[in-house]
């Protein structure tokens, strides 16, 4: 399964590593009136995407920080889609890069998590 962050392809994401989330988007007067009912307008619907990649080696994880740290405040990723059925382009931003050093026997690998929110 393909994944690009800011045109570069980068190594594919762990077996049920992409983790896919809508969200609504309410309005700044929402909230509970004085009933407790609900109220407020959704004024749209973003995307966050979860990335979790295997354990990588330093190459791999340096491609997808290079990636994002190269990439300025907004940058496309493109992932499959299995809702859209095919791949799908959206303007993200993401926040911290954390990274889990793994020892496989004789070879140190990088695991990393990354979750992009849609700008």
């Amino acid at each position: 399964m393909a994944f690009y962050i800011n045109g570069v392809q980068v190594a594919e994401p762990a077996k049920e590593g992409l983790t896919i989330t809508d969200e609504p988007i309410w309005a700044s007067n929402t909230g509970r009136g004085t009933n407790g009912k609900m109220i407020g307008d959704i004024v749209a619907w973003k995307t966050t995407v979860e990335v979790t990649w295997p354990p990588l080696s330093f190459t791999d994880a340096q491609t997808i920080r290079d990636a994002i740290k190269n990439a300025g405040n907004f940058f496309a990723i493109r992932y499959p889609d299995f809702s859209a059925g095919t791949l799908v382009t959206k303007t993200v931003y993401c926040g911290n890069i954390p990274r889990t050093t793994h020892s496989l026997v004789s070879q140190l690998k990088n695991g990393v998590t990354i979750t992009f929110i849609e700008q």
